[in-house]
């Protein structure tokens, strides 16, 4: 069994059985060593022994970096342990472009997450079945951006529109029947071609009107 020391003259075990080899990081040798270095830090502390500003950091940094990242592989067949994806999905998904490759280490999660979204689109191998996962997954997405818009009210029903545009027009007829035939007669006796004018102005803006309040339900919610 190894050891390392850190800021004291005594040494603590640091080495984990085979059985639980592996840890939130990946499994990696480096990511035990910083984790049982980071563990030894906090051992001490709570021992009641001063750190030096550099070792809080160094505790600071694996926390923030371990919630930040998430779960961390360095390599092909540790990322399909630790996702319970096939190594043959990772590889085509690695050389798709996925997001979750950098550097030398795989992010679990998000690994996952984007062969969720981009699965049915990678290469399998015949070109025929390719396109149609294409067609497949282009047929998902669009199902799901109506069902999303829908959601967000982003979406009217096609009978709700038929049903408004009914209401819609029979006010607008009721309107101009009174205003033309009933009203009109009567307001516009004696009147000048200007006051003319200014009367059928009011009735155009009284007909916009309505039909800006018509429309009101089809605005998207702010």
């Amino acid at each position: 069994m190894s050891s390392i020391a850190i800021g004291s003259n005594k040494s603590l075990p640091m080495a984990r059985s085979k059985s639980d080899s592996s840890d939130d990081t990946g499994g990696s040798a480096g990511s035990k060593i910083e984790a049982a270095n980071v563990a030894n830090l906090l051992a001490m502390l709570n021992s009641g022994k001063s750190l030096s500003r550099a070792q809080l950091t160094q505790i600071d940094d694996y926390n923030e970096k371990k919630s930040a990242v998430g779960r961390v592989a360095d390599n092909l067949p540790a990322a399909a342990a630790m996702s319970g994806i096939d190594l043959d999905t990772i590889g085509k998904s690695k050389a798709a472009g996925c997001p979750a490759f950098r550097g030398s280490r795989i992010y679990v999660d998000e690994l996952i997450e984007w062969v969720d979204d981009h699965g049915d689109t990678l290469p399998s191998g015949s070109s025929e079945i390719d396109l149609i996962n294409i067609e497949i997954a282009k047929e998902r997405h669009r199902k799901w951006k109506i069902e999303n818009d829908a959601k967000e009210g982003l979406t009217i029903n096609r009978q709700d529109v038929a049903t408004q545009i009914l209401a819609l027009g029979l006010e607008l007829k009721r309107i101009l029947r009174y205003k033309l035939e009933d009203d009109a007669p009567r307001r516009q006796r004696q009147k000048t071609e200007a006051e003319l004018r200014i009367v059928n102005r009011k009735l155009v803006d009284e007909i916009c009107s309505i039909m800006e309040k018509g429309s009101e339900t089809w605005k998207p919610k702010p």
